[in-house]
């Protein structure tokens, strides 16, 4: 890969990096074939990110949390959980960090900062995001809501304990905070996924009365802070995962030969990988900067759209080389690639791609 810094990260986050990537050697790497088998991480693997203290670093000390209020570490968890192929767990991660923590932290009242924010910082329960391109309808009736919906293959949804989801609440869109208790959610667990298969994917089946105090004050601001974010930590893992498919395929490339040369050495090969890297460098760029305007608190939706937007392509078309250089070993399921190919696709269904674009023509003005 094109080496550069990236002034993004300082020496904390890359001290931080090491010690993430020891934790993956250690405790994913050598199970993650397992667990694409079972389809789910196990809890106690999550409760130990919790224990490393790498789930919760945006949280205030005295709920629980790091005290750090620096998505750039997150970045990294994200990063490198998706850099030795756990795409599943990784989006896992920026769902539960990514998103719905800064959404409690940002917007939640105090109450329910205190329901929820200890438990996630810890790892004793886990955050994701359901129905964010469909919000389901709920009826408010004296002070409790009515829901009735059933949400399809929701990422996480076999580990949370709080699920965010958008309702529409007498014509207006708001978020609700939803537990996976099971007299108010029953989950169909997705076992043998296409696509990434270690994130624990399940039909939640909805149906009963929440609380309304489980609805985040505020309409507006709350989902669009959702709709944002999901766009962002796509972005995110996006350029990661395909930054992670050209370092395969180097490996692969430079170790199989063809007509007694390494399939690296051939002029097609170089420059189709040389393209590949020159489009995640560029990819990358703007996801940095999107970045530091959300710890800045100026990013905008159409920017959030336009990161997700390029690094979904550029993932696109690094899983589609890597394939077609891997020839037939490329659909086999012991090599990474044939996964990688298979995340891409779902990771480009992930939040709302209708919604980026909406979010894209909006900042044109139109």
């Amino acid at each position: 890969m094109v080496a550069r810094s990236r002034p993004l990260f300082d020496e904390d986050h890359e001290a931080y990096r090491a010690s993430v990537r020891r934790f993956l050697v250690e405790a994913v790497v050598p199970h993650l074939d397992a667990w694409r088998i079972a389809g789910r991480v196990p809890d106690d693997v999550l409760a130990a990110a919790g224990d490393q203290g790498f789930l919760g670093t945006a949280a205030p000390e005295e709920l629980g949390g790091g005290g750090v209020d620096d998505l750039r570490f997150t970045a990294v968890l994200v990063e490198e959980t998706a850099a030795v192929g756990a795409t599943g767990l990784a989006l896992t991660f920026a769902m539960h960090a990514g998103v719905c923590l800064p959404l409690l932290l940002e917007h939640a009242d105090a109450a329910q900062q205190a329901s929820w924010v200890p438990a996630l910082a810890s790892g004793q329960a886990i955050g994701t995001v359901a129905g964010a391109s469909a919000p389901i309808a709920a009826e408010l009736l004296d002070a409790v809501l009515h829901v009735d919906a059933v949400i399809d293959g929701v990422t996480a949804g076999v580990l949370a304990g709080l699920v965010l989801t958008p309702v529409v609440v007498d014509g207006d869109v708001r978020v609700l905070l939803l537990p996976t208790d099971e007299d108010l959610v029953s989950r169909r667990h997705v076992v043998d996924s296409l696509a990434a298969r270690d994130a624990g994917q399940a039909d939640l089946v909805i149906a009963g009365v929440v609380d309304a105090a489980c609805l985040v004050p505020g309409a507006d601001d709350a989902v669009g802070q959702v709709m944002r974010d999901l766009d962002l930590w796509s972005a995110v893992l996006g350029v990661a995962a395909a930054r992670a498919v050209l370092d395969l395929t180097l490996d692969y490339v430079r170790e199989r030969k063809v007509f007694g040369r390494p399939l690296a050495e051939f002029e097609n090969t170089r420059h189709v990988l040389a393209e590949i890297a020159a489009g995640i460098e560029s990819a990358q760029l703007f996801v940095d900067t999107a970045l530091e305007h959300r710890a800045a608190g100026t990013l905008t939706a159409a920017e959030a759209a336009v990161a997700r937007l390029g690094a979904g392509s550029i993932h696109d078309r690094s899983v589609d080389q890597g394939m077609q250089l891997h020839g037939g070993y490329g659909y086999m399921r012991e090599y990474p690639i044939s996964h990688a190919f298979a995340d891409a696709r779902y990771l480009r269904n992930q939040g709302s791609l209708p919604g980026a674009l909406d979010a894209v023509a909006a900042g044109l003005g139109i």
